[in-house]
């Protein structure tokens, strides 16, 4: 049984850590099953999924983890998060490991003091999975193209919930972490535009972080406290079931995860993309996909979804259709086992 350590910044809410855990469960459910073992900086609440099956979590200093790296002795590395790859990677130059590090969004986001950081580590035996096309080719500019392989998130099948009491208001929901790559800051501009035409509309905003407070009172400069609701730090799956649509604004992203999962609710979607091309929406056929950082874009397709709910929703069973076919969490963790098992150090099965 190979045993794989993954490393991961924190277990806190957020893309790549929920990735991790669905990946983690696949591999714990599935015939070829793995010893697993998880390395964290920062606690969370994704800990207690990940020991419910079994799984062992290690929370660990920067300067330890060298140390109970070589004492749990993987025949795999699987890191998350760029400071946590940074540890991996020098790890398995310096061991020979096998080590597989997940490029979660594209390079912008990492900033050219990362980048250069990427590119003068040692590569071997790295490699590097980007969970989409548009992420590997933004980092072919610092890694070597060959050394990266492309695997898309994936998402466990809708478990049937309980719907929650809907009531008579038009309810806009956003997902993510309030950081500035998320631009909600945009979305509450567009937001306060939308609700004075109009009025029963309601924008609920699930996540945590910095901004937190500075979109708090950016609400109330506009005088939509009453109609903006922060959900700070708590699971998002049963919200999706009460969403007449979900917005995700970001300047940009790597693969969204948030819009997927609310696709795969049968809510519509509005997403950002450069010349309206998006991962895996398609511009007026699984979702509007609008120009980043455009608060009158984003202002016209609210309003768009708003007088046309008929078409919103058409949108979204497509989107649906596509999500369920191809974003399969099964099919990603069947991808990530055959990377795993490309190379590796020793089989103790």
């Amino acid at each position: 049984m190979k045993h794989i350590v993954h490393i991961i910044t924190g277990l806190q809410r957020g893309g790549a850590e929920t990735v991790l855990v669905t990946l983690a469960t696949e591999l714990a459910h599935a015939r070829h099953a793995y010893r697993q073992s998880v390395i964290y900086f920062k606690d969370g609440p994704l800990r207690a999924p990940l020991e419910k099956l079994g799984i062992s979590c290690y929370q660990v200093r920067y300067v330890s983890i060298l140390w109970l790296i070589k004492k749990l002795n993987p025949d795999i590395i699987h890191s998350s998060l760029w400071s946590a790859t940074i540890i991996a990677r020098l790890y398995a130059a310096i061991f020979s490991i096998p080590t597989y590090c997940a490029l979660h969004t594209v390079s912008e986001h990492s900033g050219i003091f990362r980048n250069v950081i990427d590119a003068i580590l040692p590569f071997k035996p790295t490699k590097f999975i980007a969970v989409s096309e548009q992420v590997k080719k933004s980092y072919e500019k610092f890694l070597p193209a060959q050394k990266i392989a492309v695997i898309e998130n994936g998402i466990p099948a809708a478990q049937p919930k309980k719907a929650m009491q809907k009531q008579d208001r038009y309810t806009i929901g956003a997902i993510g972490r309030f950081v500035p790559v998320k631009n909600y800051q945009i979305l509450l501009d567009a937001f306060a535009c939308v609700h004075r035409e109009f009025p029963h509309t309601e924008l609920v905003m699930i996540g945590h972080g910095l901004l937190e407070q500075k979109l708090r009172e950016q609400a109330y400069r506009l005088n939509i406290s009453d109609a903006v609701t922060f959900i700070i730090n708590k699971p998002a799956h049963e919200w999706y079931c009460r969403f007449d649509c979900f917005v995700q604004p970001s300047a940009h992203e790597g693969f969204s995860l948030t819009a997927a999962e609310a696709l795969q609710a049968k809510v519509p979607v509005i997403v950002t993309g450069k010349n309206k091309q998006h991962i895996f929406i398609k511009h007026e056929k699984h979702g509007l996909v609008i120009e980043p950082n455009s608060e009158q874009a984003l202002c016209y397709a609210l309003t768009y979804y708003i007088r046309n709910p008929e078409v919103a929703l058409n949108y979204a069973q497509a989107g649906n259709s596509y999500v369920q076919q191809h974003f399969s969490s099964a099919a990603m963790a069947q991808k990530y086992h055959i990377l795993f098992n490309s190379n590796v150090k020793k089989d103790n099965t």
